[in-house]
């Protein structure tokens, strides 16, 4: 809890919960690249989840959120393929 009127900085957050205060964070997301940084998220939770469901795409799209087409899409931007996991 603090004073309305103060401002929350990043320092005053948990390292934990913001994932940057480590010494091994990783470059990407320290740098402040937020494309980058969103794309390798995106990635490796793809890959984490078709792996779960191995390699079934319909199941992975359910859990993830979007359509059939749209992981398919987003596997082949990422050089994804259900068929390695």
């Amino acid at each position: 809890m603090c004073d309305p009127a103060e401002t929350i900085e990043a320092g005053d957050l948990s390292p934990d919960l913001i994932g940057l205060a480590r010494e091994d964070a990783e470059p990407e997301l320290a740098s402040g690249k937020l494309r980058a940084a969103v794309e390798k998220v995106e990635r490796e939770l793809i890959i984490s989840t078709l792996a779960e469901y191995k390699g079934n795409l319909l199941q992975t799209a359910k859990v993830l959120g979007p359509t059939r087409k749209g992981l398919k899409d987003k596997m082949a931007r990422y050089g994804i393929q259900a068929g390695e996991l």
